[in-house]
């Protein structure tokens, strides 16, 4: 009840906040919006592995992203030579929110990953090797269509040789897949020692982090609704703003809706196989 009172929130917050994003509104729903998802993925993750099960999963995402953003800041590797511009405190040039950032929209991520491994019915042993694999494309693909406006509308960072996607180039995407992939190898291996609760099985457990996918995607139609008109710009570019909202919500169709959707069918037709055999076993 509780995870999907944080959903219901944040849905609300996520409508507003994207149709209203200069208005003082808009700005009080993105702080619910932000703290209704970290409830959820708090709680979430609780069910999936108890309390030490979830701040194990914080603490993984958080110090993979924290390492690899550091690395990349002083040497280019792996997301290229960036920087940040949000305000607040940071350490070798990450803000601290960045960890948390990762963590929050890394459980989705890899909640997802956990319904596609069990409605396949992988084993153990190969979900090791292809649950990191499966997550890292998840993750990424809440980054594709975030980083264009990220970079270049709301500049909370910047790149030092701005290219690829308006603006933000390759090696920014390789970065996020580099890091997603080393935190969810760890995790894999770790969150074995969690006991899973009876929650964590049930259909409603696995519908809600598509549901945060789903939501985060809208939300990028419902910016391109309301964009402001003009022009900005990134080093020598310069871009068109409405554009840079129409590409990110054209990318998460098949970036962050089709494997929200994928997900969707696993949960639901995982319980009706099961309720299924033994009928067919009966006869």
């Amino acid at each position: 009840m509780l995870c999907r009172i944080f959903v219901l929130a944040w849905f609300a917050a996520t409508i507003i906040a994207s149709l209203f994003p200069q208005s003082s509104a808009g700005g009080a729903a993105a702080g619910i919006q932000f703290l209704a998802l970290l409830g959820f993925v708090l709680v979430h993750a609780s069910l999936a592995g108890g309390w030490p099960g979830a701040f194990a999963f914080f603490a993984i995402m958080g110090a993979a992203s924290f390492v690899l953003e550091a690395i990349s800041i002083a040497t280019g590797v792996p997301f290229g030579f960036f920087h940040h511009n949000t305000a607040g405190p940071r350490l070798l040039g990450v803000p601290m929110a960045v960890p948390i950032g990762y963590a929050v929209f890394g459980w989705p991520a890899w909640a997802q990953t956990m319904t596609l491994m069990r409605s396949l019915g992988t084993t153990s042993r190969t979900a090791l090797l292809s649950a990191p694999v499966v997550g890292t494309f998840l993750l990424a693909g809440y980054d594709y269509p975030w980083d264009p406006i990220g970079a270049t509308v709301l500049k909370v960072h910047g790149f030092r040789d701005p290219s690829g996607l308006f603006g933000v180039p390759l090696s920014n995407f390789l970065g996020w897949l580099v890091t997603g992939w080393v935190a969810f190898q760890i995790l894999a291996r770790v969150q074995r020692g969690f006991v899973r609760t009876s929650a964590a099985e049930t259909m409603t457990f696995a519908l809600l982090p598509p549901m945060i996918w789903i939501g985060t995607a809208l939300s990028y139609f419902l910016q391109y609704a309301v964009a402001a008109p003009g022009t900005t710009s990134v080093g020598e570019r310069t871009f068109v703003i409405a554009d840079i909202y129409e590409a990110s919500a054209a990318i998460s169709l098949p970036a962050m809706i089709l494997p929200a959707i994928i997900t969707i069918i696993a949960a639901i037709s995982r319980p009706r196989l099961i309720s299924v055999a033994p009928a067919d076993t009966s006869g």
